[in-house]
This record gives structure tokens, sequence and C-alpha cells, in this order.
């Protein structure tokens, strides 16, 4: 099953990636992807039994300490990485952005931010 958000309208995204991929070159993009780290990460959610028996497995139920990565990544490789403990929200997503990010570069700005965001970081500052 394949998840899609009720309101994407194909149309207008393709109208988009066509209009994104005639303006802007490969070398000219930031992708930017948060992701998470606990103690639960690697935890199995699928295994193999004997016929008619259930697949169990012993954890630990301790999530841990939870660290959040948000990288910043160019075809030339990572050019700026921020690793929070705890959840990157809104404010932190900001300041990268601003601090990390866009400070530095500020210059040669000739860029075009690939952002893939949770609902929380819609809502910056």
């Amino acid at each position: 099953m394949i998840r899609a958000a009720a309101e994407r309208d194909d149309q207008l995204h393709a109208e988009w990636m066509y209009d994104f991929l005639a303006t802007y070159s490969a070398e000219q993009m930031v992708v930017l992807d948060e992701s998470s780290k606990d103690g639960k990460t690697l935890i199995r959610r699928y295994g193999r039994a004997q016929s008619g028996e259930d697949a169990v497995i012993q954890v630990s139920l301790d999530r841990g300490v939870r660290y959040s990565i948000l990288p910043a990544l160019t075809t030339d490789g990572y050019i700026a990485v921020r690793v929070v403990e705890g959840s990157i929200d809104g404010e932190e997503f900001f300041e990268f952005i601003v601090n990390d990010l866009v400070g530095p570069f500020q210059p040669s700005l000739a860029f075009q931010l690939m952002i893939s965001i949770a609902c929380l970081h819609q809502s910056l500052p």
C-alpha cells in the first residue's frame, strides 16, 4: 500500500516538476531530510516462525535516548549537518537553515532548497 496526500494534485505537481527541472541544475539543489534514531529503531517488526506459531522476540521496551539528524546534501556531499538529542522542532529547523546553511553560503546563494518536512516544520517563525 502506498500512502498519498489527499490534497495532492498530480497535474499541478507535474507542472511544478517540469518548471523546477527546467530552471535548476542538480548542482544548485540542496536536499534536507530529518531522520531520528532511538533504542527501538533497529527492532524487527516482522519475523518467521513455525506454521501455526507466532514469531516472538524478547526486547527491552526502553527507547533510550532519541537523537535526530538534519543533513543538507548536495551533489558534492554533505555541506551542513545538525544532530540534536530529542526531536527537531520548527525553531531548531529554522536555526539550522539560517545559521548552518544559509549563513555560511550567503555570498554564493545560488541553490534551491529541497525540503522533506513533517507538518511541525511548516510553522516556521
